[in-house]
């Protein structure tokens, strides 16, 4: 293929379609384009609280089409995947999607309450150009970490749970003294020209005051994989059935003890029709595995 970026994972019978943004993200959805488009119904995946549920009667009355809201609760997922597979008619495909995403979960699930109180490490979240914004505990976007019963650094009491982003200060995150960082990356890893302060600390530059952080010292900094999507999150929706692996795997992997490239192939070939290169592998987890 010769696409760049994320595209190169779609399918071709997917990737002529237009984008029309979302309700949340840095594409924000024209509600002409929608109507124009004229769609059967909307799908939207969230958390199924108040705040939510209100968005989407407002929506539904702005476009005036049909909304279909769905759990995005990782442990309902299989659920998940057996309704819209009856919605849309492909119960097949969708009961393969549910059985693999339960297995995994209810292992996880299994190897994270196999971790004592006082063998949890503790890690941070490192997003945005600096670094210096983060999802603390109890973010919908820091799920990931709390699936694998791994402590989030960031002590933080006053937050907006569903955005989740907050600015910290470097002498916060020092102060915490994460035993890991993971970093956020912005794009996919096969894009061309994306920014990366972990390659930069790979490559032994000084990145701010980030070399002086006890978890660089000890080589202990990792960027999420980001394929086709981010392991972690935005969108934190079915990339956390990888994510959730990569991230155990990566702070436990006595206990997560997955074979990440049979898992990445594995998960892009079933989830998103991409049979990926033992090339491609090691360029999305060249900057998310131990070194």
């Amino acid at each position: 293929m010769q696409c760049k970026g994320v595209a190169y994972f779609f399918l071709y019978s997917v990737t002529p379609r237009p984008v029309l943004g979302d309700n949340s993200g840095k594409r924000s959805m024209n509600p002409e384009e929608v109507i124009k488009a004229a769609p059967d119904f909307i799908l939207h995946m969230a958390d199924l609280h108040d705040g939510n549920l209100e968005k989407v009667e407002e929506m539904q009355a702005q476009l005036n089409i049909p909304i279909v809201i769905i759990d995005s609760d990782m442990n309902k997922m299989d659920e998940t995947f057996r309704f819209i597979g009856a919605l849309i008619g492909a119960e097949e495909q969708a009961e393969k999607l549910a059985t693999y995403t339960r297995t995994v979960i209810d292992d996880i699930n299994a190897k994270a309450a196999s971790i004592p109180e006082d063998q949890r490490v503790s890690v941070y979240y490192a997003e945005g150009e600096d670094g210096l914004q983060t999802d603390p505990e109890g973010s919908d976007h820091s799920r990931a970490f709390t699936a694998v019963n791994a402590k989030n650094a960031a002590e933080i009491e006053d937050f907006d749970a569903y955005y989740g982003r907050v600015t910290v200060s470097m002498e916060q995150i020092m102060e915490w003294d994460p035993e890991y960082v993971v970093f956020c990356p912005d794009d996919s890893i096969f894009a061309e020209g994306v920014a990366s302060i972990c390659q930069d600390l790979m490559d032994g530059k000084e990145v701010g005051s980030w070399n002086s952080l006890n978890a660089v010292k000890n080589n202990k900094f990792f960027e999420a994989p980001y394929g086709l999507a981010n392991a972690i999150d935005r969108p934190a929706t079915i990339n956390l059935v990888y994510g959730y692996q990569w991230v155990g795997n990566l702070l436990y992997p006595e206990v997560f003890d997955y074979d990440m490239n049979k898992v990445t192939k594995e998960f892009y070939s079933l989830f998103y029709h991409y049979d990926m290169s033992d090339e491609e592998v090691a360029k999305l987890l060249s900057r998310a595995s131990e070194r």
